[in-house]
């Protein structure tokens, strides 16, 4: 019989479930032809879409997290997507307050500038101005990021080193550093190692293999990664030209996206790291396997550097973007982002949600010790903080353990499972040793080293799964992320209950077959008067009014099929709530992708949900009390879409 998923829907009959159009309100302004668009105002739709995407710029979906000033923004450009044929600097532009603009998107992630404010002019007045030009589809604020390394630490994952020797493959013992890296036995590295040995794959994954890193640049002439580093063929070294017309000149072992925006003349082909967290972070992922140094994890695997971070730490929305689009467009297999934030910018998921199509998507969940959303001794804003791009769905964001598989006491947490701002496993990232700039090593803790030790991995699984389009990226993140055996324990007492995602295990990553991983992911409640006589269709549920209820679901793992949701109002006793009455109890889905979402959701032209096709009706009491609250238990049942010999399904 079916393993049941469960949870249960608390809708307040006060709830106000409203899907007003995207629109803007617009007042002139004395002496100005261009007239002011507060959409803070305005806008009274969806914010975010079922993948955890924001629908509108984040100072739109979130005015008083914005207004707080707790997001960083670069105060002298503006991100602008333009509709396609526009580009030039405008009459109406220059009035909004710009002096420039330039492209870093390409066509596939629509059509974004940096747009680069005058002197005189006042940030939030430019922005208001140009979303109410008919030319610009989204401006948006250039949100400043930092990278997501703790302080450096010298003694921290300490482990028995003899212990780690006695595990370690034959191959990799000449490294002298590789005693120190007590990682690699605790996410079952050398396992896998051996697993692709005797399946005839080079122990240390495929050199056709290509790893992004976008950080502060790599040192590619350091000993240990100098033979691993991606050369882009296409392009003759010291020419001065750009042969391949991509836009970067001399970018042989990748780009330098900082010094693209308005560098020096050849800069942008150049990656070489100025700080050091970005050198660290590929040493992690490729080091080579050369008796010099460490060894990475996938130490076949090719490292392409992209610096989109400064000097400082710092990363620019627009920057990220660009190199998000470089390392799509120049064919990385997986992207690792050791950075974050709290806000992000529509151009950088855009750039995210195309390079999805082609890489896995890897990112650090961050270094504050809080959670993703309000719970239970974490209420107030500020005191929980979703980091991006890590809680984006389609990205694998990655918290951090010690030796011993206790979250790390400074790693950012997950407070709920399966919704919209979720990290999805956790990594080593205390006390890793890797490589420094100049030929250095060195250990630091941090989510961004737990970041690259999943992305290390990703590369082990696309070596062993090579057929595209019957492993797409989506798959290598499922097998990432769900099928671990490693459970992860809760590392403080303040915390409270609250999600604990599986450890890496890179073994079981390899040789699990996929199976279906459904839930509840979200729900929209309406009340339209197309549903029912009696309905005032005012987004309020009131006493008399039938329901419909829209489901978004999950699936962490393998494809699903004949998918049902079910509900019902009994409450924990087994009674049924006597003020409802279920008219639709269930709902089939069919089959739910891997490691997707699916619902069936009704939208406008702008994207805005306004119903659904194949709803859950519920119809309320005429004589239900005011601001009672009712109980809606859903049930999910499914079986293995991928495997018709798998008979301990439908779950």
């Amino acid at each position: 019989m079916a393993k049941i998923w469960k949870k249960a829907i608390v809708a307040l009959l006060a709830l106000v479930c409203s899907f007003t159009l995207f629109a803007a309100c617009a007042t002139e302004i004395a002496n100005d032809s261009i007239p002011l668009t507060d959409l803070t105002e305005s806008y009274e739709g969806e914010v975010k879409d079922s993948s955890g995407n924001l629908l509108v710029p984040f100072d739109v979906a979130y005015p008083e997290a914005f207004e707080s000033g707790q997001y960083k923004y670069d105060e002298d450009t503006l991100l602008l997507k333009l509709k396609e044929g526009e580009g030039t600097l405008s009459r109406d532009l220059k009035n909004c307050g710009f002096s420039s603009l330039e492209k870093f998107s390409s066509s596939d992630a629509g059509n974004w500038y940096r747009a680069q404010l005058k002197k005189s002019a006042n940030i939030h007045t430019a922005i208001q101005k140009a979303r109410s030009l008919d030319e610009v589809l989204v401006a948006d604020y250039d949100y400043l990021y930092e990278t997501e390394s703790a302080v450096p630490a010298s003694a921290d994952g300490s482990t028995d080193a003899d212990g780690i020797l006695d595990e370690l493959i034959d191959d990799v013992l000449g490294n002298v550093e590789v005693k120190n890296q007590w990682y690699l036995t605790s996410s079952a590295i050398q396992r896998s190692w051996r697993y692709l040995q005797a399946n005839g794959i080079s122990a240390g994954g495929l050199g056709s293999v290509v790893v992004a890193v976008i950080d502060t640049g790599v040192d590619y002439t350091h000993p240990d990664l100098q033979a691993n580093m991606w050369v882009n063929t296409a392009e003759i070294p010291g020419n001065g030209i750009d042969d391949d017309n991509n836009g970067y000149i001399d970018d042989i072992y990748g780009a330098n996206t900082v010094a693209d925006n308005g560098g020096a003349d050849g800069a942008e082909g150049d990656p070489m790291d100025d700080h050091g967290h970005g050198t660290h972070v590929a040493g992690v992922i490729g080091a080579a396997n050369n008796r010099e140094g460490i060894v990475g994890v996938a130490y076949n695997a090719k490292i392409m550097a992209v610096k989109a971070g400064q000097a400082t730490g710092v990363f620019n929305q627009s920057d990220i973007a660009e190199a998000i689009l470089y390392a799509y467009d120049m064919g990385a297999d997986v992207i690792n982002m050791s950075f974050g934030g709290a806000a992000c910018s529509i151009a950088v998921q855009d750039a995210l949600s195309t390079a999805y199509t082609r890489a896995t998507l890897v990112a650090s969940a961050g270094n504050d010790g809080i959670p993703n959303e309000a719970t239970d001794n974490y209420k107030e804003y500020g005191d929980y903080m979703p980091n991006y791009p890590a809680a984006l769905s389609y990205v694998i964001g990655v918290m951090s353990v010690g030796p011993l598989g206790v979250e790390s006491s400074f790693t950012n947490w997950d407070a709920v499972a399966y919704n919209g701002v979720e990290y999805e496993m956790y990594a080593p990232g205390e006390g890793i040793m890797s490589t420094l700039p100049g030929g250095k090593y060195g250990r630091l803790s941090g989510t961004s080293m737990a970041a690259p030790i999943v992305s290390g991995a990703a590369a082990l699984l696309r070596s062993y799964y090579t057929d595209r389009d019957m492993y797409p990226s989506r798959f290598i993140s499922a097998q990432l992320s769900a099928t671990s055996g490693d459970e992860a324990m809760c590392g403080s007492s303040t915390h409270g209950l609250h999600n604990l995602p599986m450890r890496l295990n890179v073994y079981d990553a390899l040789t699990k077959l996929p199976k279906p991983d459904v839930a509840l992911y979200e729900h929209y409640l309406f009340d339209g008067e197309d549903i029912a006589e009696g309905n005032n269709g005012d987004g309020v549920v009131d006493a008399g009014e039938t329901i419909a209820i829209g489901a978004v679901l999950r699936n962490r793992w393998g494809m699903s099929e004949n998918t049902i949701v079910s509900i019902d109002a009994e409450g924990d006793t087994g009674i049924a709530n006597p003020y409802v009455e279920i008219l639709t109890g269930s709902a089939n889905f069919e089959g739910v992708g891997t490691y997707s979402t699916k619902d069936t959701l009704s939208r406008n032209d702008q994207g805005v949900i306004t119903g659904t096709e194949n709803p859950l009706v519920i119809k309320i009491a005429d004589n239900c009390p005011n601001d009672y609250r009712i109980q809606l238990n859903v049930t999910i049942t499914y079986g293995n879409g991928l495997d018709e010999e798998d008979h301990k399904y439908p779950f």
